[in-house]
């Protein structure tokens, strides 16, 4: 983005209404699936550091940012070890390094391959540790706005959940948020298509300015209120998508590779007739153990599958 971007973002993101509630919605969901604690955090994209304060209420923060502009303005928060780099093929990161937390908030649609971005940040994800991610939704709503910011696409809720399970990542929470406002800004998004606003490749204009104070503190309030809605509920529309990701403990490479060793224990299982052997699967942990019964017929092991 253009450096008048960063600047503007910089300065609006401590008290614009659309940064602050948001930023107060993605702490709330932070609580809710991962908790409290000193975890280690990764802000994948965290431009010029305003979510840095509040990722610090959870642990360690690390930052990566692609913008030596908006990097350095990020570390002059002093809240996070920041470095530069972008992804998916020029992350700082070493891929085995692991974080309890990843959040990419609102960084996806600027990638072009946003698979393979999530591809990396999952060899970054500790095992039981949550990623969040949030995007821009609905491919019409396309508008200046998208533009400016460089965007690349919009994504729907099966896209951008098809795209996290493509990599062996797991949906635990996906929904629409900025649901209330998202009639009034449809409208005035597809009255601009009609005036050829958002067509004018000439002269895009920045629609994230300070709003007046008063009507600052009305979207402020009519957004914040999805805070006590998002993890709870799902919304059916919105401006944006949030998604909070694990670690799909067997993605469907490994799932074929187990079922061989599998099938391969129970044919030596069937030799034996004392003790009898029944094999135990544990499909969500993806660990399987051989445990001895008395008393199971032989028929049974002839029987025996996956369970």
């Amino acid at each position: 983005m253009r450096p008048e971007i960063y600047r503007q973002m910089s300065e609006d993101e401590t008290r614009h209404w659309w940064f602050c509630a948001r930023r107060e919605i993605i702490s709330s969901l932070i609580e809710r699936h991962l908790g409290n604690g000193e975890h280690r955090i990764l802000d994948a994209g965290c431009g010029t550091g305003g979510n840095l304060p509040m990722l610090g209420r959870f642990g360690q923060v690390t930052g990566v940012e692609m913008d030596q502009y908006a990097a350095q303005m990020a570390r002059e928060k002093k809240v996070a070890n920041i470095v530069e780099g972008y992804l998916p093929n020029h992350f700082p990161i070493a891929a085995d390094e692991r974080f309890d937390l990843i959040v990419s908030l609102d960084v996806l649609e600027h990638i072009d391959d946003d698979v393979a971005s999530l591809r990396r940040l999952r060899e970054n994800l500790a095992a039981g540790g949550r990623m969040v991610v949030t995007v821009p939704a609905f491919p019409w709503l396309w508008s200046a706005h998208d533009k400016v910011h460089h965007h690349k696409r919009r994504y729907t809720r099966d896209e951008l959940r098809s795209k996290i399970e493509s990599v062996g990542l797991k949906v635990g929470y996906i929904s629409y948020y900025n649901s209330l406002l998202f009639p009034a800004a449809a409208m005035v998004r597809g009255l601009q298509r009609l005036r050829g606003r958002s067509q004018n490749k000439d002269e895009p204009q920045v629609d994230v300015s300070m709003p007046a104070g008063w009507l600052n503190r009305i979207l402020y309030g009519l957004f914040i209120v999805e805070k006590y809605l998002i993890g709870r509920i799902t919304f059916p529309f919105g401006l944006s998508l949030v998604a909070v990701i694990e670690i799909d403990r067997i993605d469907s490479e490994e799932r074929q590779i187990m079922r061989k060793i599998i099938w391969s224990v129970l044919k030596r299982v069937e030799r034996f007739t004392k003790p009898d052997i029944v094999l135990l699967i544990d499909r969500g942990v993806g660990f399987f153990t051989i445990i001895q019964i008395e008393s199971i017929p032989d028929y049974c092991l002839k029987r025996t599958g996956i369970y």
